[in-house]
């Protein structure tokens, strides 16, 4: 077998390389020219500081694993950092696999950085048990350009199959736009750009181009979003997609916002703005975190597609909320809360109150570190919920007559 050694390090004996990995809760020895990993309760962890210091320099992350005993184990790769962690979740079976995992192929939880990679660690999702490691290597980027963004050629494929040579493409200063619809990508790119130009105005952002663009992907048919948005789930990221997830128009992954085509709406149709705002929800707020932010992210981007392309009859929809006894209580708007229905449209409210406040920027803050409105409201406006209520209402019937 081949020893457990890391390609881009100077070459070591391996009683020096296992020396290396650290093991949480769990031992590491050689058995056979394989590292030998036994987890003592779920969550142990193995790593060590093998990675290069920049995903730039990363182009695969290649090794075999098997499970010992009688049953398929579950690992998360993890690139852990100081403020936040890109995992990927693989299997371990009974016979030895061949690993083989690009940067775009994580996700990433909190805020960490491509530039800032260092230690590769393993985390064992259940226990006790163990697995057997081996043959690892970093292997060096084959194309240029940043290697958490996924080449155009193997996406298109994915998106568009035989129809990918014919499929359209566009890329602009902070967008890629793919499509095999009848519509312009241009156009589309275009506006993108002036919807990300709104985004960093509505939150006072400087106006500078995004570190790597945000991709767009846009289907012909409404099945053929579906089969990508599975696709990728599966290929891509190791995961499940729920039905639920995909009843919506458009679905927004870590590295791609992907809808469909609508004839009467064009290049125009707000969903496209809606998903791609996803994206830079998270990478220019930083509304990310362990526990979601997803109501504050769905608020904001249902907020600056009406911006966008303004939504008929939004105000009497405005007003049923106001209305409604009903509505959803403050406290609720937490990282525990998956919005739905009029629960969207409240949250877009919200959005638009904290973009025109004055404490707009201690208000993101906090949601950043809490993902909780009361919390925000308590800390930052120094409002009791009953109070901020009262403000919210008076602040709807002025924004939506």
């Amino acid at each position: 077998m081949i020893p457990l050694l890391c390609c881009l390090l100077t070459q070591a004996t391996l009683e020096d390389d296992v020396e290396r990995w650290k093991a949480a809760d769990s031992t590491r020895a050689i058995v056979d020219g394989a590292l030998r990993w036994e987890a003592a309760k779920e969550s142990s962890t193995l790593s060590a500081d093998v990675l290069p210091g920049s995903g730039r320099e990363i182009g695969r992350i290649a090794f075999r694993v098997r499970a010992e005993g009688d049953r398929e184990r579950t690992l998360d790769v993890r690139l852990p950092q100081k403020d936040g962690v890109f995992w990927r979740r693989i299997a371990a079976g009974r016979a030895w696999t061949e690993v083989s995992l690009a940067p775009w192929q994580f996700r990433s939880a909190r805020l960490p950085s491509w530039e800032k990679l260092a230690t590769l660690e393993f985390s064992m999702r259940e226990a006790p048990g163990a697995v057997l490691i081996d043959g690892l290597r970093i292997e060096k980027p084959s194309e240029a350009g940043p290697t958490w963004l996924e080449p155009a050629g193997p996406l298109a494929a994915r998106a568009f199959g035989d129809g990918a040579e014919a499929a359209r493409r566009a890329t602009t200063t902070n967008f890629r736009v793919f499509t095999d619809a009848p519509l312009d990508p241009e156009k589309i790119g275009a506006a993108c750009e002036e919807f990300l130009a709104l985004f960093q105005k509505t939150w006072g952002l400087p106006k500078a181009a995004l570190d790597y663009p945000v991709t767009l992907v846009v289907t012909k048919t409404r099945d053929a979003y579906t089969k990508f948005v599975e696709r990728t789930s599966a290929e891509v990221y190791a995961s499940i997609i729920d039905a639920d997830d995909l009843r919506a128009g458009g679905f927004t992954f870590e590295q791609y916002s992907v809808t469909s085509y609508l004839e009467e709406a064009g290049e125009k149709r707000p969903v496209f703005y809606h998903e791609a705002c996803h994206q830079l929800v998270k990478r220019l707020l930083g509304l990310r975190g362990d526990a979601g932010a997803t109501w504050i992210e769905e608020g904001i981007c249902y907020f600056l597609q009406n911006e966008f392309h303004p939504q008929p009859g939004l105000a009497a929809e405005v007003s049923k909320v106001l209305d409604n006894p009903r509505r959803t209580a403050v406290e609720r708007f937490d990282g525990r809360l998956r919005p739905a229905g009029a629960q969207n449209l409240q949250s877009m409210t919200y959005a638009a109150m904290i973009a025109a406040s004055e404490k707009r920027d201690e208000i993101v803050a906090s949601l950043r570190a809490r993902a909780s409105l009361k919390r925000a409201v308590e800390d930052v406006l120094k409002l009791s919920p009953e109070e901020f209520v009262a403000k919210w209402m008076e602040f709807c019937r002025g924004r939506w007559k």
